[in-house]
Order: C-alpha cells, then sequence, then structure tokens
C-alpha cells in the first residue's frame, strides 16, 4: 500500500483510480470521520450508506481527483456538467 493510499470503505481495497467518492461524517461525540468510496463501481450505494451511517451527521460529501484531473480543463468542465457525478 501506497502512503496516504484512500482505502475503499466497502470493499476495503486501495482506490487507485483518478476520481473517488469522499464523505466526511461526524459522529455523536463531534468526531470527524473520514470516508473513501470507489467511484465508477458498485460500492457506493446511498441506500446501503444511510443505513449503515444513520447515527452519524454528514459534514461533506466531495470528490478526490487525481493530479491529471485538476489540470484538463475540458475533463474538469465534463465533470461539472455530468449528472451521473452527483448521484
Amino acid at each position: 500500500m501506497r502512503p496516504n493510499s484512500r482505502i475503499c470503505d466497502t470493499c476495503e481495497k486501495e482506490i487507485i483510480d483518478d476520481l473517488c467518492r469522499l464523505v466526511i461524517l461526524s459522529d455523536l461525540d463531534h468526531n470527524p470521520r473520514v470516508l473513501f468510496f470507489h467511484f465508477n463501481s458498485n460500492c457506493w450505494n446511498f441506500e446501503n450508506f444511510v443505513q449503515k451511517y444513520s447515527n452519524f451527521d454528514v459534514i461533506k460529501y466531495a470528490f478526490d481527483a487525481d493530479e491529471k484531473i485538476h489540470n484538463d480543463p475540458k475533463l474538469l468542465n465534463q465533470l461539472r456538467s455530468d449528472l451521473m457525478l452527483w448521484l
């Protein structure tokens, strides 16, 4: 495993894709918890997520993108306009 690697909360495998989902939660004691999920796979299921983390508050929902995505304006614009990105 690489330093600063992202591990998928569902399948528990390292995420080596260029893009992944990132969720920051807060527990009842307001302790933060950061979760990563594969972006293009069955690892992200909103209904399962809500059931599994029903006692947590969602602080932030975001996407973690590789540096090459940040440096490509066409790809960034495509991602921003892609409705499936937000589901």
